[in-house]
């Protein structure tokens, strides 16, 4: 499976730093916490987090169609729990 993230806009591919330790404790905390009812809640922070100090932090990860921004939050879930399988 495929650790980075990774999305085109305007033409131009985006990919994210892997997902690595950091990213795995964001999505863990939010996980345990009462009022995490959907993946976008509990995964938008991991997402930040792995776009950071790339081409994509900033404006661009925020013109992102919020369909797209969910799909790059259910594909860290996914790393997220292939994390806690492999534990």
């Amino acid at each position: 499976m495929n650790n980075t993230l990774s999305f085109t806009l305007d033409k131009k591919k985006y990919t994210s730093k892997p997902f690595d330790f950091e990213a795995f404790c964001l999505v863990n905390d939010k996980h345990i916490e009462k009022d995490a009812k959907s993946v976008y809640r509990i995964c938008s922070d991991a997402v930040g987090y792995m776009f950071d100090g790339t081409d994509a932090a900033g404006d661009v990860l925020a013109a992102l169609a919020p369909g797209e921004y969910a799909k790059l939050c259910r594909e860290v879930w996914d790393m997220y729990a292939d994390a806690l399988k492999n534990e």
